[in-house]
């Protein structure tokens, strides 16, 4: 199956059907070898292969890092040991590359890379910044040292990012029962998730 990393073709014989709006996209794993070794490797949890399928987090193809952001997710310490290396897609071009770095980076919990959330707080993306306060809550020390991030995302614009952030001061314990009375306000919120998040 590692042989299979430094195959670079993909299948298009659909292609024409996609343009057309005929049926959707299959799949990277289902279209590129590469991808579809990157996902059997991590679901194997290879973590002996877990450096080489980390090189695939600079390929020019989103899907291709998309994929190895996924592999190494499910590789624990071995994907752990290359945190360094996802971190750097927290900076991708492409924001399901970013959110894909925030969710492998929360599921290893590795502190490291947390610390260099921060500016993710305000990404562009509301699904990043959503990805970015899940991630963070893995891991209580890390979480804390956030308050200011997570105050400010309470007055997001987009509700699902205020219910991640209601979610997060609920895990702070007496850091977070400063914030009841506040968390009190969104009682009253339009959203029906906010609300729900606040009780």
């Amino acid at each position: 199956v590692a042989e299979l990393l430094s195959d670079p073709e993909q299948d298009s014989s659909e292609l024409y059907l996609q343009m057309g709006g005929g049926t959707p996209r299959l799949p990277p794993a289902s279209r590129r070898p590469k991808c579809a070794a990157l996902i059997a490797l991590g679901m194997m949890s290879a973590g002996t292969q877990a450096k080489e399928c980390a090189k695939a987090l600079s390929d020019e193809s989103y899907e291709v890092r998309l994929c190895a952001i996924e592999c190494l997710s499910g590789m624990g310490d071995a994907g752990r040991a290359c945190s360094t290396d996802i971190a750097s897609c927290l900076e991708d071009e492409n924001f399901y590359v970013r959110m894909k770095a925030c969710e492998c980076i929360g599921t290893l919990k590795a502190d490291d890379a947390m610390l260099q959330l921060s500016d993710r707080f305000e990404d562009t993306s509301p699904s990043v910044r959503v990805a970015t306060i899940y991630a963070v809550m893995e891991s209580p020390d890390v979480l804390e040292g956030f308050v200011t991030e997570i105050y400010k995302c309470l007055s997001d614009s987009v509700p699902a990012v205020k219910q991640a952030a209601i979610f997060a001061i609920g895990y702070m314990g007496l850091t977070g029962q400063a914030y009841a009375s506040l968390i009190a306000t969104f009682l009253n919120d339009q959203d029906g998730g906010v609300r729900s998040a606040a009780c």
